[in-house]
Formats: C-alpha cells, structure tokens, sequence
C-alpha cells in the first residue's frame, strides 16, 4: 500500500516507540477514568512492566562461514555490541566465503535487459555483480555478454539458445513480464525492473553509490545458488524446523523445511514447496494431504544415507487448524506424517518433536519498549522474551541496534499439548532468525523457514 504514496508519505506509519507511548496515554485521557462504563472497573495508570522471571534475553548465536572461520557472539548485550556484530557480518562473508557453495551450481551468470536501458551501465553492473560472487563464494564466476532484448518473446528465446541456467533479468514494463519469467521458465531467475535499475543508473559515471545496490542483488543470487552464506550448529535445541503457511487465498499451502545434520554430514539445507489446496472455503489444510506433503518435502531433503532427525520444531503460521467440530485436524496430519518417517529412520523413533503456533502479527498487537534511566523510551534489544503465561511467549527478533524506524513488532509464539515448554521454541525461533542472508547487516524478523 505504502508503494502508491508519494514519498513525502512513504514513512507514515513508522511510529517510533516514544510517539506511540505519547498517542496511547492521550487516547486513555480522553476516555477518562471509566472507559468501560460508570460501574464497571477503571483502568490503572500506565504500562505493564514484566517481572524479571517473566524475561528472558537471549544471546546471538556463534556462526560459521567459510573455511570453518567462526563469528561470535559479543561480549555483551547492548544496542552498540549487536550493531558492530551486525555489520560486521558482510565482512566475514568477504574475507571468509560461504560456508557451503554446492559444486554443481552454474558459475556463468547470464544478464539480459529491455533495449533503451544504457549498455555500458549494465556492463558494469554485471562486472561488479561476478566481482562480488566470486568473493563470497570463493570461486570464479563469469558473467556471459549481456543480451538486449525487445520483447519477453525475444529475451527468452535468446537465453533459451545460450542453454541459461541463472539470470539476472532486467524487465521491461509489459504486464505478464514477471510471470513469464519467473513460472514459465526452468532457470533461476532474480528480477530487477527496468525502473529500479534506471533509477539507480541514470548517471553510469557515478559508480560509487551503486555499490549497495549490486550487493544486495548479489546476495540474492547466491541463494538462487543454493549456497549457504553462514550457518548455525543447531536451531537453538532442535536439529530442524519445519513451517506450515496456508496463503491468503487459500488456493495454496507451502511447506518450508530447514535442516543441520547432527553428525555434520551435510551442510545446513531449505527446501520450501507449495502445494495447491483443493477446498478454498478454509484455512485448514486436510490432514491426509498434509501428511503425505510432509513425507515428501523430508524424504527429498534426507536424501539416503543420513542420520536421522533428532529433534523437530515444527511451526503453524497462525495456528494449527480444525474443522467439523475436530473431524479434520492438522495436528493429526502432522502426527501420521511423523509416524510414517519414524518407520522409515528418516526421524528418530525417540526423536523430539514440538509443535508451536507461530503469529507474525495479532489482532491484539503487542508491543514492547524499553525505558531508558534518562527516561527515554526506546526499542527492546533484539532477542528479548516475555512470557506472558506458560503456553505463550512474545520475542523480539528485530530491535534497537538495526531497527531504525518505527516500533519493534514481536512475533508471538503458542504451544499446544505436544510442547512442554514454551522457551525451547522462543529460543529456536530467535536462532533461525539470524539466517539474514539478503541483508547481513541488520537483524531479520522471522525465522528461515517463515521468510522462505
């Protein structure tokens, strides 16, 4: 919505947590002392402050780059120790590599753009675009003569006769343009409008202030990579994450699985699938089709051969849905998915398994802010947890030291039956959080598989 707003307006709703407080406490005075009706209880004055025993701060975890070269932690838990820690991975990335690039990726990438963009300006942009990929993977990588093209017809065509497995597609404004080339197609694709790169190519000679603008790109090519910039040991306690989302429409539902093998056999792994969903009316997904895309999605990422998975979390973005006064529940679907790979040592038979709701926003938002000695009111540190009662916790994956507008929104966490404690999750979530790969240098808001 934000991106039909002229500019002036673009920032509107980033409300900093100082004005937000401010506006609170202004609409609560003109309600006055009984906005509930004369009779009924009153309101207290001012916020709910958490006791200590219902926070809990959790620590960055230690990454790994190339050549088994380690990020750690800092030493302490300020918004100026995370900041440096932030940026510095990009750094690691340049000097270190990826900690997994997978032999068989393409090393040529192939660029095309709309006739009118500036040749020379694409030129030196897919130039700079190889110079960074071949940092972070420590490899060469090549980037083949970049076509111009005429329509979607002609640029297809063109890549279709160089046999192209990764493009960098500048698009031109016909409407089914993305469409076509990111459905249609069997290659690897990362898009760039040819508005976005006029915009920031208008003035070729002025090559210093694109550099950002190629690293991002370059970040997002590596993942289409399949490589691993850093990774983890674990997610917080548990070996692997899985993610259950149902889109807004209903027509699909997507599986996204994220794996570090226990015995280091195999590098960290993400494989997301989406799958059509026969009943449109719902959001519950039928547990028969859902244990059979389980069991698929895991049978294709283990492979053969690979220990078990030790320990699961798997996450409902929203909430773990029934139907028909408990007839068809995706509890069960996950449960027989479960049973099935036990049987068939994908997963071990005294595996750890927890399921959790996962909520990126409420309808009852809660915010968190932290107050200052000074008496400044501020964004909470990323990694901060408050457990509002045994099942559910509030975590802030996002904070003060990269978040740099607006108030900090926390994701919400809820356990069912199947999980005895609902800081193992909370602490898994955070963890997977960091696997910022499209932009190192500032925190991430959700976890690996979510973002996936």
């Amino acid at each position: 919505m934000n991106e039909m707003l002229p500019p002036s307006l673009n920032n509107i709703d980033k409300i900093s947590p100082e004005y937000r407080k401010q506006d609170i406490e202004v609409f609560w005075e003109r309600l006055g002392g009984y906005p509930l009706g004369f009779g009924l209880p009153g309101m207290k004055r001012g916020f709910w402050r958490p006791p200590e025993y219902m926070m809990e701060r959790f620590a960055l975890p230690e990454l790994t780059f190339g050549s088994m070269a380690v990020q750690s932690p800092p030493d302490e838990q300020s918004a100026e120790a995370y900041r440096n820690h932030y940026r510095t991975r990009l750094q690691m990335l340049r000097e270190h590599g990826c900690n997994y690039v997978s032999p068989l990726t393409a090393r040529d990438i192939h660029i095309a753009y709309p006739k009118g963009v500036n040749h020379k300006a694409v030129e030196r942009f897919a130039d700079a675009l190889v110079s960074d990929l071949s940092d972070f993977t420590k490899k060469p990588i090549a980037a083949t003569p970049p076509i111009e093209y005429s329509s979607i017809e002609d640029a297809i065509s063109k890549l279709h006769a160089q046999s192209a497995q990764m493009v960098v597609f500048i698009m031109n404004n016909e409407r089914t343009a993305y469409h076509d080339i990111a459905y249609k197609q069997k290659w690897r694709v990362k898009h760039i409008t040819q508005k976005v790169f006029c915009d920031k190519y208008q003035n070729e000679s002025r090559w210093g202030r694109k550099k950002g603008f190629v690293t991002m790109n370059a970040l997002d090519v590596l993942q289409l990579m399949d490589a691993v910039p850093y990774s983890t040991q674990q997610f917080g306690q548990y070996q692997a994450q899985l993610v259950i989302d149902v889109g807004h429409n209903r027509r699909q539902f997507a599986l996204s699985l994220s794996l570090i093998s226990s015995k280091g056999v195999q590098p960290l792994r993400e494989k997301t699938r989406v799958y059509e969903k026969g009943d449109h009316q719902h959001d519950t997904i039928n547990p028969s089709i859902l244990k059979d895309c389980i069991v698929e999605l895991i049978e294709s990422v283990m492979g053969r051969r690979v220990p078990p998975i030790e320990s699961l979390l798997i996450l409902r973005d929203g909430e773990f849905r029934e139907l028909q006064n408990g007839r068809y529940k995706e509890v069960k679907g996950v449960n027989d998915a479960m049973d099935v790979l036990q049987k068939r040592q994908l997963i071990a038979a005294n595996a750890t398994i927890h399921l959790v709701d996962y909520r990126k926003s409420t309808n009852k938002t809660v915010r968190l802010w932290e107050l200052t000695e000074d008496g400044n009111v501020e964004n909470p540190l990323e990694g901060i947890a408050v457990y509002l009662n045994s099942k559910k916790s509030v975590l802030t994956t996002t904070g003060i030291s990269t978040l740099r507008q607006g108030t900090a929104q926390p994701v919400t966490l809820t356990r069912n039956g199947q999980c005895p404690d609902i800081r193992l999750p909370t602490q898994s979530v955070f963890e997977g959080a960091q696997f910022n790969w499209s932009s190192p240098q500032v925190a991430q808001s959700h976890t690996l598989g979510i973002k996936c």
